[in-house]
C-alpha cells in the first residue's frame, strides 16, 4: 500500500488532533489519528492509502453543515486535498472549514508547496493532475487571516512553513481563540 502525506507529517500535527470530534477530510483512509471522523468523497480519485474506514461518503469540501454544526468540531484536518482546487475556491473551502472548528480548536492543512513541488517533479516525482493550485508559505494564513476577518472570529496562526527541507510539504496549523 503507498504512503500517504499525512504520514509523512503525522509527528508533528498530531498534538492539535487530540481533541474530539475532528474531522479528517479526504483520508483515503488513513486518518490522522485513529479517532478522526473520516470524510472522502463516494468516488475517490485516488486508492485508499489505508485501512481506516471512510465513516461519511461526501463533498468535505461544501457539504459540512449536512454533517455538523458550527462551532462544534475540536479540530478539522485535510492534507493535499487543498491543491485540487483554484486559488479563488481554496479561499471559500478554507472558510467552510473555519466555521465548523470551535473555539480552542484547530485547522490543520497540508499541502504542496508549490516551488518545491515543481523541483520534486524534475526529480521523478509522478504528476497529480488533479493539482489546479499548489500553495507558498504565507498563503494560507492570508487566507485564515481574510475568512477570519469576514466570520467575526479571532485565529492565531501556530505553523505555516515547509518544516522538511527535503520534501515539498506545507503544514500549516492554526487555532481559534
Amino acid at each position: 500500500m503507498p504512503t500517504s502525506e499525512t504520514s509523512k507529517y503525522r509527528h508533528l500535527v498530531a498534538e492539535y488532533c487530540r481533541e474530539t470530534p475532528g474531522v479528517d477530510i479526504g483520508s483515503s483512509g488513513d486518518p490522522v489519528l485513529p479517532h478522526a471522523i473520516q470524510i472522502d468523497l463516494e468516488q475517490p480519485y485516488c486508492p485508499p492509502l489505508g485501512e481506516g474506514p471512510i465513516h461519511i461518503r461526501g463533498d468535505g469540501s461544501r457539504d459540512m453543515h449536512k454533517w455538523f454544526k458550527r462551532d462544534s468540531l475540536a479540530f478539522v484536518y485535510s492534507s493535499h486535498l487543498l491543491e485540487d482546487f483554484t486559488a479563488d475556491e481554496q479561499d471559500l473551502v478554507v472558510m467552510e472549514w473555519m466555521c465548523y472548528v470551535r473555539p480552542g480548536g484547530h485547522l490543520v492543512i497540508l499541502m504542496p508547496d508549490k516551488e518545491r513541488w515543481q523541483k520534486a517533479l524534475a526529480n521523478g516525482q509522478p504528476p497529480n493532475l488533479a493539482h489546479k493550485h499548489e500553495g507558498t508559505p504565507g498563503e494560507l494564513s492570508r487566507i485564515v487571516a481574510q475568512a477570519a476577518g469576514y466570520l467575526r472570529q479571532t485565529w492565531q496562526v501556530l505553523m505555516d512553513e515547509c518544516p522538511n527541507p527535503d520534501d515539498y510539504g506545507i503544514v500549516f496549523v492554526a487555532r481559534r481563540l
